[in-house]
């Protein structure tokens, strides 16, 4: 894994890096490629796709389709055992304007497209809240 050298502590803390020759955005989403490269070597998953990009586009007839935004998921792949299709997306922090825009993005996935975007590392259980006395 080699860094890139450029980081702006104002924006995203995140440091770009290389893994196996791709460009990932973030140290976790270079651990989640190889992590995922391995499972494909394994015989898991089939398919993998580096930073898959969608043309979100709304509209039947192509003459009046509407191009909305793209989403640029982080790996996309089939599952070897039931064939089923991901685009997962890694997330270090789930706040702030970034993580709004992917939720919006991602429901409009989900409208178009008919599955969800699944979202790695999963959340961690909510703690309940107390009663108010």
């Amino acid at each position: 894994m080699t860094w890139r050298q450029g980081r702006n502590p104002d924006k995203n803390p995140a440091r770009k890096c290389v893994v196996l020759g791709k460009s990932c955005d973030s140290k976790m989403e270079g651990e989640r490629w190889l992590e995922l490269s391995m499972m494909e070597r394994a015989g898991e998953i089939r398919n993998l796709v580096h930073h898959p990009r969608f043309a979100l586009v709304v509209g039947e007839d192509p003459a009046t389709a509407t191009l909305v935004c793209t989403y640029e998921g982080d790996s996309e792949y089939d599952l070897a055992g039931t064939g089923l299709h991901v685009v997962e997306d890694v997330k270090g922090r789930r706040s702030g304007p970034a993580w709004s825009l992917f939720r919006i993005k991602s429901k409009l996935f989900e409208a178009l497209h008919g599955y969800d975007i699944t979202v790695y590392p999963p959340a961690p259980p909510r703690k309940p809240r107390r009663k108010r006395a």
